[in-house]
């Protein structure tokens, strides 16, 4: 989720729940303001609408990787400031679940990065 000084992790898989919280500051290699820009074409309406819908993009290595800004379309290195102050550098793996469940609702592309309880 954006806020006025960057993007952050505030949902996502238990498995990462330790990120829970983190200031995103690079994601393969780019700053996140910088991928919302070149996401800009891709996303309609105003300035702050585009950039409030950018993190469904920029959390989806499949996205990311078929506008060639990933090398892989499964995962992602994220350079992170944990709520401590402290920094750590992941490679994450995407959600490997299918986008529908089974029972019809979608799962939304942001959420296959990001780190908590689902």
């Amino acid at each position: 989720m954006w806020f006025d000084d960057g993007l952050y992790v505030v949902v996502g898989r238990e498995a990462l729940a330790d990120l829970l919280g983190a200031r995103v500051l690079t994601l393969g290699g780019r700053a996140p303001e910088e991928l919302a820009g070149m996401l800009r074409p891709y996303v309609g309406g105003r300035d702050s609408r585009a950039r409030l819908l950018s993190v469904d993009l920029i959390s989806s290595p499949a996205a990311l990787h078929a506008l060639g800004l990933l090398p892989l379309p499964d995962a992602a290195a994220l350079e992170l400031q944990l709520a401590d102050g402290r920094r750590v550098t992941r490679d994450i793996a995407a959600d490997p679940r299918p986008p529908i469940r089974a029972e019809g609702a979608v799962r939304r592309p942001a959420l296959d990065l990001l780190p908590a309880r689902l």
